[in-house]
């Protein structure tokens, strides 16, 4: 009887902690959730390009999507067949995106639509704009999705481009520039990002403004906002999106220890800061746009100085304290220069009367 209560007693505490492990897992924000990674071709770095063991390698990494240029398969042109092998292989397991071209996009749907594949294919064409695109896929009575993109610096365009991928329910939408700083790299233009994942591709630096497929390109394009991104450099982004999940879980735990803190004891000008501070964090971890390691990390670092430099309060309501600041000071020295000429006006005039 006592073995079997010692058995029990064994079972429900592992059960127990099980659920705190799972819990406790639940509670962090992964990298992986909020970016959607797109391999060009499969692993390449040791395969050929679009063979099965460069796309079983891609998705042996967790890639969400793989790309395939059409004009790449066959030197002779479209080749329905080597199509058709690379949709066996992924069927089911992940997206394909075929780069397609005005001239070829219909054989292509015509080579796709018997395929058990159908339902994750997406169709890409950069030599169309965005509005022939979508009329091709509308024409067909919206069967087939696409991936509408923008090549420019109009900012307008590029803002009508997005808004319709939004209106419309499109999953992606891509956009590209050679100009580095183009407008499609300012934030005027991808704070508008919701709802539909803005895609930037790094396999040629003429599509990403001049920045190069490795960790500081893909650190400048996810800190502008993008959330979905095309490399050729698979391994490494793996890498990266790893080192990300990890920045991610240490963010989780910072801000789960601070919403701990009893700030009672604190004055509210520390306080104040400290909760701008956890307010950011929290942000960071609730959006759906994905943040860069370097923004989260500084965010660590903020929340930590700002725990670091929390002042005990000496028993005053220092809520109610004026704080001095140079805009204040500004308001103060002109209010007080009118109403002295308002005085020295009516002065000089009372004198003359």
């Amino acid at each position: 009887m006592r073995k079997l209560v010692c058995i029990c007693l064994f079972i429900i505490i592992t059960l127990s902690v099980m659920a705190g492990i799972n819990a406790s897992a639940e509670d962090y924000v992964s990298a992986s959730d909020k970016i959607f990674a797109v391999s060009k071709g499969g692993d390449s770095s040791e395969y050929d390009a679009y063979s099965k063991e460069a796309i079983e390698s891609c998705i042996a990494l967790d890639f969400d999507a793989v790309s395939v240029d059409i004009s790449e398969l066959s030197e002779e042109g479209f080749d329905a067949k080597k199509l058709q092998s690379i949709l066996n292989i992924v069927s089911g397991r992940i997206i394909v995106i075929l780069d397609c071209t005005e001239d070829n996009i219909d054989h292509v749907a015509e080579a796709v639509s018997s395929s058990d594949s159908y339902g994750n294919v997406y169709f890409r064409a950069r030599d169309m704009k965005s509005a022939d695109l979508i009329k091709w896929a509308e024409a067909e009575n919206n069967t087939y999705k696409i991936i509408p993109t923008y090549n420019g610096n109009v900012i307008f365009s590029a803002i009508s481009v997005y808004g319709t991928a939004v209106e419309k329910g499109y999953s992606f939408c891509e956009f590209s520039s050679k100009n580095r700083y183009g407008v499609i790299y300012s934030a005027f233009f991808t704070d508008r990002f919701a709802g539909t994942n803005a895609l930037l591709s790094f396999t040629h630096m003429d599509l990403s403004g001049q920045r190069n497929d490795s960790l500081h390109g893909w650190e400048s394009g996810i800190a502008l906002g993008y959330s979905a991104v095309e490399t050729d450099n698979e391994k490494e982004f793996a890498k990266y999106l790893s080192l990300l999940d990890e920045s991610y879980i240490r963010l989780g735990k910072a801000v789960a220890n601070a919403a701990d803190t009893d700030l009672k004891p604190y004055s509210s000008a520390s306080t104040k800061n400290f909760l701008k501070h956890l307010k950011k964090a929290e942000e960071i971890l609730s959006s759906d746009i994905p943040s860069s390691q370097l923004e989260i990390d500084g965010c660590i670092k903020n929340l930590e100085n700002a725990f670091n430099e929390l002042e005990l309060s000496d028993g005053s309501d220092d809520s109610k304290a004026i704080t001095v600041t140079p805009m204040k000071i500004f308001w103060i020295a002109f209010a007080l220069a009118l109403f002295l000429s308002s005085q020295i006006y009516l002065f000089r005039k009372t004198k003359k009367a």
